[in-house]
């Protein structure tokens, strides 16, 4: 169940950060030579997310192969993996998938135009499909797939705020030594209003998630799965209050050239996304875990 859960992460944060480095791009407008350089970088960041997601998607199969056999040795076995991908809700989904993460790697190698486009569909897919497994998966009718319809919103909206972040660490870094304290505040403030709309999606939807799970009973929550819930909540909220920070305390400096300032908002990017990655771990944890 451990390694179960790690790769799922691992998968779920390699798609987001896909989804979240192709959706943000176009909203980086940048001077010439810093649009270079952070492009070359990103580019890179976009390969190895989309090689990862593919790995980790067969990776993920693997796992959740022995998890379904209770027997670690069905990680090998031919017929296992075979009745798992045809004979099971999970199965079917992740067949398509599979393929459109390895259209999503092979595209990712030469990133251009009408390509880049495909390869942004190709990550909103991934990362939105996976709300059509687990809990979400398990009812029928109009019910199941409103469950999965608000998952998959829950799951796109992580993408664009969790997914987003490394895009960003990379223009500090690269415009760390630059002069273009301005340009990076005007961006980071355009970014900004971005992240609020993907914010508020997260939380509604994950309100009715909650809601869904407790069967309405929110006062229920209690035991294992309220605590790992709770632990999420407040990760969330800590990742919030960087990004709060971030927007209040120091980013209108940067224009006055302050390098401590630009040092300081590097750390909370970057602790902002081990945040991120730590609430996808918690979610999984929680999907796993009986319901209240």
């Amino acid at each position: 169940m451990d390694a179960l859960v790690l790769c799922a992460t691992l998968h779920t944060a390699a798609a987001m950060t896909l989804f979240g480095a192709l959706a943000v791009r176009p909203r980086l407008v940048l001077s010439d030579s810093l649009s270079i350089a952070t492009g070359r970088a990103d580019r890179r960041l976009i390969g190895a997310a989309a090689w990862l997601a593919l790995f980790s998607a067969g990776g993920w199969l693997l796992l959740e192969s022995a998890a379904m056999a209770d027997d670690v040795a069905a990680m090998t076995d031919r017929a296992t993996i075979i009745t798992v991908l045809n004979g099971t809700a999970f199965g079917q989904v992740w067949r398509i998938r599979l393929v459109f993460a390895a259209v999503a790697a092979g595209l990712s190698v030469r990133q251009r135009g009408g390509g880049r486009r495909l390869l942004l569909v190709m990550a909103a897919f991934q990362v939105a499909s996976l709300g059509w497994i687990g809990h979400a998966a398990m009812e029928e009718g109009m019910a199941g797939l409103f469950q999965r319809a608000n998952q998959s919103v829950h799951l796109l909206a992580g993408g664009a705020w969790i997914g987003a972040l490394p895009s960003i660490l990379i223009l500090l870094v690269v415009a760390r030594n630059n002069a273009a304290g301005g340009e990076v505040e005007t961006v980071l403030r355009r970014f900004s209003g971005y992240g609020v709309a993907a914010v508020v999606l997260l939380l509604i939807s994950g309100m009715v998630n909650v809601w869904v799970r407790s069967g309405g009973r929110f006062l229920s929550l209690y035991g294992p799965y309220g605590q790992i819930l709770l632990v999420k909540v407040l990760l969330v909220g800590g990742m919030i209050g960087l990004a709060l920070a971030n927007r209040a305390l120091v980013a209108p400096v940067l224009s006055k050239r302050v390098p401590r300032r630009r040092i300081i908002l590097c750390i909370n990017v970057l602790v902002e996304t081990l945040l991120g990655l730590s609430v996808l771990f918690a979610a999984f944890v929680l999907g796993n875990s009986p319901p209240p």
